[in-house]
């Protein structure tokens, strides 16, 4: 059967048979992204978010729509079926910039392959681009050779300032930067259709010099403050840490017979008595095995602590010369060494 062309009331709902058909007529059943190269049955998230994006469709909701379709293209980027939905969503919603660059993609990926496709896409890329709105940027022709500017948040080649760039409704923001100069910033606001925004960017303004940097100062005599408050929470920290870890120790000590208590000779292995009997002899292990790593921890912070508040005492030169202290550590132990 040959495509005959719709009237243009129908160009929309042609265009939504297309994206959901597989054969080139508006009539076929089934699904259009099967006859195409796709990875979409090897998918099924990316086909259940397609049709549940057909669904919103059908219930009106095209904004809903759009996210669902376009969740179900970056799962299956290959699928022009999905990209063509998203398109008609984006033309339902008001955005007609965004869908008349999508139908132009529809069009060149449905080449060879889907010509009833490219002849709807094309002619809603030329219904689209007479409807659509643009900003026209304008710059001072004094501008500085580095300048740059971006249109929300995109960087424009300098080829294409002069030229209409296709927007959607909505607020646009456009900034021109350069070096030593302050950015200038001109937001403008499309509100419909076949709207032709002019946008003028202001000169740049020198930006202000830095401020001159001032004077080098002599640092202030060192006190030591900060160094005797790290000792002091240090040492506190290890010494509470030696206090719990021997909290523990004891702790593991004084119950170190429950085991044997729980299962008395001749303990029956297997029998509840006995499991109960592991369970607490592994408690008390563990116990112990956090008792001995706290215990050394504990030292070493305290002896670090006491270093730091001592070697940081001295408050005048010939006290410091005088005094001094260090950490040492050997086989039979850690301790601190030297005069204060």
């Amino acid at each position: 059967m040959r495509l005959v062309a719709a009237p243009a009331r129908n160009a929309l709902a042609l265009a939504a048979a297309l994206a959901c058909t597989g054969a080139p007529r508006p009539s076929s059943a089934g699904d259009a992204r099967a006859s195409e190269p796709s990875s979409v049955q090897a998918n099924p998230l990316a086909e259940r978010l397609f049709q549940d994006g057909r669904a919103l469709v059908e219930a009106g909701d095209h904004a809903g729509a759009c996210s669902k379709f376009e969740a179900s293209l970056k799962l299956d980027p290959r699928a022009v079926g999905t990209l063509l939905n998203i398109a008609m969503c984006k033309e339902a919603t008001g955005k007609l910039a965004t869908a008349w660059g999508l139908y132009r993609e529809v069009a060149q990926r449905s080449r060879g392959t889907r010509p009833d496709r490219v002849e709807v896409a094309e002619r809603k890329e030329r219904e689209l681009g007479a409807r659509m709105s643009s900003l026209v940027v304008s710059v001072p022709k004094d501008h500085p050779r580095d300048m740059t500017l971006r249109v929300d948040g995109l960087a424009l080649d300098e080829g294409a300032w002069s030229s209409a760039l296709p927007v959607d409704p909505g607020d646009h923001v456009v900034e021109a930067a350069a070096t030593g100069h302050a950015t200038a910033t001109v937001t403008v606001q499309v509100t419909g259709e076949r709207q032709r925004v002019p946008v003028t960017v202001p000169a740049l303004a020198r930006a202000a010099p830095p401020p001159k940097p001032k004077a080098t100062e002599a640092p202030p005599p060192e006190s030591g403050g900060g160094s005797r408050t790290l000792g002091i929470v240090l040492a506190g920290a290890g010494v509470v840490t030696l206090g719990v870890g021997a909290v523990l120790g004891v702790d593991v000590l004084a119950r170190a017979g429950q085991p044997k208590d729980l299962c008395p000779e001749p303990c029956s292995r297997g029998s509840q008595a006995a499991e109960d009997s592991q369970a607490r002899y592994d408690a008390l292990g563990t116990q112990a095995t956090v008792a001995n790593v706290l215990l050394p921890v504990g030292g070493v912070l305290t002896l670090a602590g006491a270093y730091l508040w001592l070697a940081s005492a001295p408050s005048t030169p010939a006290a410091k010369a005088r005094a001094g202290a260090h950490l040492v550590v050997g086989p039979s132990g850690a301790g601190l060494a030297g005069a204060f």
